[in-house]
């Protein structure tokens, strides 16, 4: 596939003149202001980014924690025994360790825990006063999941779920910008075609005006009927309202070129590119594989589903959990030396076994599980379908380009003909061999063969802007 920058490129350098690109704003530069001035541009691709980014908080959930706690507790309640009597006991525990949960289901947990304890006014046989020690424990824990969830199948699938969740946001928010930006686009190149329709007006206004000026004199001096006059001022008001139709859908394109960047007016004073006929003719379409944001999205849906189904599949099952821990004990008076007692006082404390729990209600997890499926099994045929018609789609624009490119071809030769036409008759006019009525027809055949050409370019730059939706690309 193309990269994004040298599609761009290509696509810029289809659709410009030559001796344009040097001057005034380029579509480059004018996309470059809507995507750092218009707030919905900006906003989804802020949007796209940030859910790129939390995509990889998914693999957190099997990152190493750590974890700390501490307390103190003071208790003034008697001792069971009758001959142990105290004020009180006073109780401060601290624990720090990390824990981890592996893809394949195993849960384990490296801690440290320390206790102090102190006896207040202590009266025992032999032992008055107040005593104090440290207890110590190093200790290792472990659960593996057999069943349900069994070898991390249930965690690998929320990961895979809260993963494809982020990454469908990030899709649906580039297909939003893609898409604004591409309008973007094509605004542009429709006001720098529509001031290309207004020049063209302007001219064929000057020759009406021409035209009339020298009918009316022809009339006037009696050497011609009041009717090539009045045919004459019939095809000059003609002009003048197709260049105010002109004008007026000027205004209308600046403002929503304007309003693409945030910029409140009715007028652009930017010079723009000049779209080149010959340029458009010789355009191919990249040759890269349709990679639409809109599919991505439905993949990341298909994705998504899928692991819900397998992540419900498990939640419903019953569990079998091995498990294990292992500590050493130490005690002593001083803090120092307590640190130290657990690994040489040789009193350890272990466990193993496990844990099974089933749910009753079978057909109620059934159900859920099923329906989780069916969820999959909608994604996967909405995904099918978006794939086919991203397909179908891609060669219609194809065929619709190349389609489009004959058509100002033979635009281009119309007014070719009608040029070389025109320009003919006009002397012929000056020789007195044809009539004012024959000119006039053959510079409005002229002027509609010009608008004509601009209307055909304005199609076919449309459609290749379009290919910029099958880029899969950056933004």
């Amino acid at each position: 596939m193309m990269r994004a920058t040298g599609l761009t490129l290509s696509l810029f350098a289809a659709l410009v003149s030559t001796p344009a690109i040097a001057a005034g704003l380029t579509p480059d530069q004018y996309l470059e202001q809507v995507k750092t001035q218009n707030e919905e541009v900006k906003g989804a691709i802020s949007s796209s980014e940030a859910s790129q980014r939390r995509s990889e908080s998914a693999s957190l959930a099997l990152a190493w924690s750590l974890y700390m706690n501490g307390g103190y507790k003071s208790d003034a309640k008697l001792y069971p025994l009758p001959f142990v009597t105290y004020g009180k006991v006073d109780y401060a525990s601290y624990n720090v360790g990390f824990s981890k949960v592996t893809s394949f289901g195993l849960e384990t947990k490296v801690g440290y825990s320390l206790m102090h304890t102190q006896y207040n006014g202590l009266n025992v046989p032999g032992v008055t006063g107040t005593v104090e020690f440290f207890d110590t424990t190093p200790m290792f824990e472990f659960k593996q999941s057999v069943w349900g969830n069994g070898f991390g199948r249930k965690t690998r699938a929320d990961q895979e779920s809260a993963q494809a969740t982020m990454l469908e946001g990030r899709f649906r928010s580039r297909n939003q910008a893609r898409s604004l930006l591409i309008k973007a686009e094509e605004t542009y190149w429709q006001l720098a075609l529509v001031r290309e329709r207004v020049e063209v007006s302007k001219k064929a206004l000057d020759q009406a005006e021409k035209i009339y000026a020298w009918a009316k004199r022809r009339s006037e001096n009696n050497l011609a009927d009041d009717v090539d006059a009045l045919q004459a001022q019939a095809a000059l008001e003609i002009r003048r309202v197709d260049l105010q139709t002109a004008e007026d859908d000027e205004r209308t394109a600046s403002r929503m070129f304007n309003r693409f960047r945030n910029v409140d007016s009715d007028s652009v004073d930017d010079a723009l590119s000049e779209v080149g006929s010959d340029n458009l003719l010789v355009f191919n379409v990249p040759a890269i594989q349709p990679q639409r944001d809109d599919v991505k999205m439905a993949e990341m849906q298909q994705k998504g589903a899928a692991a819900r189904a397998a992540s419900a599949a498990e939640t419903y099952k019953p569990t079998l959990d091995v498990y294990g821990n292992y500590a050493l004990n130490g005690r002593a008076a001083g803090l120092g030396q307590a640190l130290g007692n657990p690994f040489q006082a040789g009193r350890p404390t272990w466990e193993v076994g496990f844990r099974f729990n089933m749910p009753l209600d079978r057909e109620l997890a059934s159900e859920s599980v099923a329906g989780a499926r069916q969820e999959q099994m909608a994604a996967e045929m909405i995904l099918q379908q978006k794939l086919r018609d991203q397909e179908q789609d891609w060669k219609e624009l194809q065929r619709k380009i190349g389609e489009l490119k004959n058509r100002l071809k033979m635009q281009q030769t119309l007014v070719s003909v009608q040029k070389t036409k025109l320009q003919r008759e006009r002397e012929r006019l000056k020789g007195g061999r044809t009539t004012t009525f024959q000119v006039l027809s053959f510079e409005q055949d002229f002027a509609l063969s010009r608008l004509g050409e601009i209307g055909a370019k304005s199609a076919l730059v449309q459609a290749i802007t379009q290919v910029k939706q099958y880029d899969g690309g950056a933004l």
